[in-house]
């Protein structure tokens, strides 16, 4: 963050948003999810106010001794630049890494902050080592495949020093298979690495860079590529805890099944994959298939993740058709679903993964329900969204899909944020300052599930207690599975 900023909130000690937007141009919706997120790891103290721009944040020691590390931990940064561009280093490039990995080793050993800031250059490394497929490991043998020599040492350097590698015997450590099978679940977070990497101009220049495409029509603030493969990697557990809830469903007399699956945000058609050996291998449809075909449609907002499913899905030789749908429009998706293909959506098992939360913002047609809280800080396009505003337009979301779930419902995982007093109190123990730093600047809105389930319920939906599982546990969800109707 700008050297001013911070020399401005250290002066202030105890202020409010409105307070620093008053000395500095700032994007207030940005700035308060930076803010909450501090107070999340125990970084602010915080006083709750009915207007987020007067909710009162002081800094403690903990931040204090940060602000003091602020050089060395721009210096860190600069490691962003070869995360980002891992796959297209230049010779220049290469040579400017092993320099940079032996300054990076000297600050995290002279800063006491050093131990926490391990994880912001070992996370990105390891998922751009398993996404461009430049490492193999077995047996507790790694090696290198397709990599520059003259990147393998620093490479090498790093993973020893932070003790996921031997290099006495060219072996990976106890800890280092740990990292290593899990290299894929940490793409989601590392995917935003251009986001993080301009952070400024999300807090006090121009945001928009959110909302923009390249020439190939890319997105510039995230590697979606890595992320949908990141995010295939990370859900393959939840995947597989709804797999009763499919076989109970394709288990029905075969005139009460439905046509098929429709995931919405399909990703990289892991799931799409995951759910046809289910219902192929282990339910009373494989008996059916020649006379029920089994359906099975894909829908992406996303170019890449399209692309990505057809060929996962196609490469395994199932049929399926990927088109182009966004989550807050159901009645177009079946609109088109009517006009190329003579299907209707609510003849399909609804399901989606992780989605709800990354629809477009609208403005609620009504502030009809003010009873439901959450913590959460939510920003659309540099503006600060009110929290019952956020709540209204999830409730009027739902309710646009309620007519398109009746016949055979929906399969829903959702992530969710955690009030920010449980996350400090389990530092280390959480998934939710990643996942809200990451959705939150990116215009993306997680909210608690007890909250969930209150808009869900306000939007004529009902949830069987028997078929909501949550992760990691009741006391801490931060993720749930749902089957509603």
């Amino acid at each position: 963050i700008k050297t001013k900023l911070i020399d401005g909130m250290i002066k202030k000690y105890s202020f409010t948003i409105q307070d620093i937007s008053n000395k500095e141009t700032i994007n207030d919706g940005y700035f308060n999810v930076t803010l909450r997120l501090l107070y999340s790891v125990g970084l602010l103290d915080f006083k709750n106010r009915k207007n987020e721009l007067n909710n009162i944040f002081t800094i403690n020691n903990q931040l204090l001794e940060i602000f003091k590390h602020k050089k060395e931990i721009q210096k860190l940064s600069r490691m962003n630049y070869y995360h980002i561009n891992f796959n297209n280093l230049s010779n220049d490039d290469i040579k400017s890494f092993s320099e940079i990995v032996d300054e990076n080793i000297l600050i995290l050993n002279k800063v006491s902050i050093g131990p926490f800031l391990h994880g912001a250059i070992i996370g990105p490394l390891l998922s751009n080592l398993g996404f461009y497929k430049k490492i193999k490991f077995k047996n507790r043998t790694f090696f290198f495949e397709n990599l520059d020599e003259n990147i393998q040492k620093p490479i090498n350097k790093l993973l020893n020093y932070n003790k996921l590698i031997s290099l006495k015997n060219n072996k990976v450590t106890d800890k280092g298979e740990f990292f290593f099978k899990r290299m894929s679940a940490y793409g989601v977070t590392s995917s935003y690495l251009p986001m993080l990497n301009n952070i400024d101009e999300l807090l006090t220049g121009n945001f928009n860079f959110i909302w923009e495409r390249d020439e190939q029509n890319h997105e510039i603030h995230v590697n979606r590529s890595m992320n949908v493969w990141g995010s295939g990697g990370a859900h393959k557990t939840y995947f597989k805890k709804i797999d009763n809830l499919i076989e109970l469903i394709f288990n029905q007399e075969i005139s009460k099944q439905p046509l098929g699956i429709i995931d919405i945000g399909c990703g990289d058609g892991t799931f799409l994959k995951h759910i046809y050996s289910i219902i192929t291998e282990r339910t009373l449809r494989k008996k059916y298939l020649d006379t029920n075909p089994l359906v099975l449609i894909g829908t992406d907002i996303n170019k890449a993740a399209r692309v990505a499913s057809r060929k996962k899905l196609n490469n395994s030789d199932i049929n399926n058709i990927i088109i182009n749908g966004n989550i807050g429009d159901p009645i177009e998706i079946n609109n088109l679903l009517k006009k190329e293909f003579d299907y209707n959506l609510n003849d399909f098992l609804n399901t989606r993964t992780f989605l709800d939360h990354n629809r477009i913002f609208e403005e609620p047609k009504n502030i009809l329900h003010k009873n439901i809280d959450t913590s959460g800080a939510f920003c659309y396009k540099g503006k600060i969204i009110s929290k019952e505003k956020l709540i209204n337009n999830l409730i009027e979301h739902f309710k646009k899909w309620s007519p398109f779930i009746k016949k055979h419902g929906l399969i829903l995982l959702e992530l969710h944020t955690i009030n920010p007093k449980i996350t400090q109190k389990n530092i280390g123990k959480t998934l939710a300052p990643a996942y809200d730093t990451t959705h939150g600047y990116s215009d993306q809105y997680l909210i608690e599930h007890e909250s969930f389930i209150k808009c869900l319920e306000q939007s004529n939906i009902t949830i069987s207690n028997k078929s909501c599982i949550l992760f990691p546990n009741i006391e801490r969800p931060t993720v749930s599975i749902n089957y509603i109707k």
